[in-house]
């Protein structure tokens, strides 16, 4: 996902970087494996060999509470890992003993293993998973809330994914600035042009759209190769490789995937449907990008939702009353018309901070000044808690009422802190950086280097939950078209549209269309032709003809909020009837991005039945929670469910939920 984007698929993230997991041997002492649990590592993804043949080495958990004091025993030593050699160009790929350094790729694959003592019954294979992005790090997010992915679909399955190629730990990594202390320099500096979203002032949509066009063509001149094989059919057929390979040659062919997506990971997993629709056992779908548009780079379905998730805040903000919410008024509407007047003032007047001592504010270093808060980062706060409102709402009320009253401490807090603290390992916090979807850090502790320069390539950084050039890459790769990077008339054209569709956040939102001006690569292999279902019949030139849908070995489930900021109802609708005897589960009285954001067991017994037998559901769930109260809603039950089991699933989900930061 890229650092100043969002928009349908992305995966959203702060950007939290991951010193856990450090490769290890099965012969470890029990001292070892202690001291490793007490002292987190850098992964040394160096030391395993890489290989055309997936081979898998035991490593390590990282010392995470959370692993510490799982109620399930079997967790010590069920991580392994691989990196897997592939050809660069499927459409061409030359034989395992001819791969080398110039015509492959080299993918990081990490596992977490079955409870060898499940009482779900017998062992059902690998499950595979995307978090979503494009450019999220599979590996970042196993080792981070994998547990809880397992626990919900069933620990009789090994729990399987990978940093996509381009992506993380797999090579060559998509950075269009060139790596190293020096390159991550240059992006900061970059990044301190970024002009605001583009309301913000007279002409800031020009600047914005000559910039995005910049930095494609900047990208596109430094890393041709990879940028033309990295659209999501190699990312599928990689996938499909990955299985093969975990069957062995004498199941060739014959593993059917199971397969959990979220957001972007549902283009993943609906492109991998498409191509290879026998080898489709499971298919859970969660937050879903149109197929159509995506596919077409046309892009006006994905807000059809936000200002629905706008207004659960003015509603729920109501409810709440005065003791619940920070920026309370009488009626929904006076809470909007204040938000609106607010913002109006912010534009004009941005609120100055000052910081205190940083023994007040527990930094541990001094902290400088001035810093403000605009209206560009107001507005980006705004966007980003609609993707989780019941972890984000109640917090911006409180800082929305702080800047109200000229104080913009409550935006530091909420924003510089709880970016900080999760760079420092600390997940407990709202953490937000800058980029297109979070306010701006100050310009004090934007620039932090890594702890060495060494430039081994998977050594260089610490392990993250996204590679920002990443997103753009390989969206722009799988859209039909491009816009021109000369047309600003088209580009103002669509603002005008798209704010029409959403007037909360289509300033920020239209740089996820952006992020695709004046690229020109395409992607080598094309799969797809023109007469493809995930082509409208407008680009085939054919009058309207029913649309042929795809048949898979067994029916996919699309799961969808009522209501969710940019992966809206719709979309799962439409891609549903690409796909034969597929279901759209909704969840109803839920608001944000993917079921994640308003979990609900009802949700997780549904997709463990799914995964268990293949029964679909008959009916909607509902969200377990709503914003502005800190847990379950009134009448919602406990943490402990009806029975032990539904109890672990509760407390898994709503684990997965509060914990994932999109």
């Amino acid at each position: 996902m890229s650092s100043d984007e969002q928009g349908p698929g992305r995966n959203n993230t702060s950007h939290r970087t991951y010193h856990g997991l450090e490769a290890g041997s099965e012969e470890d002492s029990q001292d070892d494996k202690d001291e490793d649990q007490a002292k987190p590592k850098r992964i040394k993804w160096s030391s395993i060999p890489p290989n055309s043949t997936l081979t898998w080495h035991a490593c390590f958990p990282p010392s995470l509470e959370r692993h510490r004091n799982s109620s399930r025993q079997n967790r010590n030593g069920t991580l392994d890992c691989a990196r897997l050699v592939l050809p660069m160009d499927w459409s061409s790929p030359p034989s395992p003993s001819a791969l080398n350094e110039t015509n492959s790729v080299t993918l990081a694959i990490i596992r977490l293993r079955a409870n060898p003592s499940s009482k779900l019954g017998p062992y059902l294979g690998p499950l595979f998973f995307n978090p979503g992005g494009p450019g999220g790090s599979g590996i970042y997010a196993l080792l981070d809330h994998g547990e809880q992915i397992q626990t919900i679909a069933g620990d009789n399955h090994d729990l399987v994914t990978w940093d996509p190629r381009g992506v993380g730990a797999s090579l060559p990594r998509i950075d269009c600035w060139g790596g190293a202390s020096q390159g991550e320099v240059q992006r900061k500096i970059w990044e301190l042009g970024d002009p605001g979203v583009v309301d913000a002032h007279e002409g800031v949509l020009f600047d914005a759209y000559a910039r995005a066009a910049a930095l494609g063509r900047v990208c596109e001149s430094r890393q041709e190769e990879i940028l033309r094989h990295s659209s999501s059919p190699y990312h599928a057929r990689d996938m499909l490789e990955i299985l093969d390979q975990i069957g062995g040659p004498e199941h060739l062919g014959k593993l059917s995937l199971r397969y959990w997506g979220f957001s972007y990971g549902t283009v993943l997993g609906g492109t991998f449907a498409a191509m290879y629709p026998d080898r489709v056992e499971r298919m859970v779908n969660d937050g879903n990008v149109d197929y159509r548009e995506w596919y077409t780079g046309s892009h006006y379905n994905f807000l059809r939702d936000a200002d629905k998730v706008m207004s659960a805040f003015y509603r729920f903000c109501h409810f709440a009353g005065k003791d619940g919410c920070a920026f309370w008024d009488d009626s929904p509407e006076n809470i909007r018309n204040r938000l609106e007047k607010l913002l109006g003032r912010v534009k004009m007047v941005p609120v100055a901070i000052i910081p205190p001592s940083s023994s007040l504010l527990g930094l541990g270093r001094a902290v400088q000044g001035p810093e403000l808060v605009t209206y560009s980062k107001v507005k980006r706060m705004i966007s980003t808690a609609l993707y989780q409102p019941i972890l984000r709402f109640k917090r911006v009320a409180q800082v929305l009422a702080g800047l109200e009253e000229g104080n913009g401490l409550p935006f530091y807090e909420y924003t510089i802190l709880g970016m900080m603290n999760d760079a420092s390992g600390d997940s407990g916090d709202d953490s937000q950086e800058e980029s297109g979807r979070h306010p701006a850090p100050p310009s004090n502790i934007l620039c932090p280097l890594p702890d060495d320069e060494t430039d081994t390539d998977v050594e260089r950084f610490p392990l993250e939950e996204d590679t920002p050039d990443a997103s753009s890459a390989i969206m722009c790769s799988d859209a039909m078209s491009f816009p021109s990077s000369n047309d600003t008339t088209d580009n103002g054209q669509y603002y005008t549209e798209l704010s029409k569709i959403s007037a909360s956040v289509a300033s920020v939102q239209i740089s996820f269309k952006l992020s695709c001006v004046g690229r020109s690569l395409a992607p080598i292999w094309k799969p797809f032709n023109l007469s493809h279902p995930f082509f409208p019949p407008r680009y085939s030139g054919h009058p309207e003809p029913e649309v042929k849908k795809i048949k898979t070995s067994h029916p996919i489930l699309f799961i969808a909020n009522g209501a969710d900021n940019v992966t809206p109802l719709v979309s799962a609708r439409n891609n549903s009837e690409l796909f034969e005897d597929s279901v759209v589960l909704v969840q109803e009285d839920s608001w944000g991005h993917t079921t994640l954001a308003a979990p609900s067991a009802c949700t997780a017994s549904v997709i463990r039945r799914y995964f268990q037998t293949g029964e679909m559901p008959d009916g909607v769930c509902k969200g377990d929670g709503r914003p502005f109260f800190d847990e379950f809603y009134a009448g919602q039950g406990s943490m402990r469910g009806k029975d032990e089991e539904q109890g672990l699933l509760r407390k898994a989900i709503w684990k997965l939920g509060m914990d994932w930061r999109w």
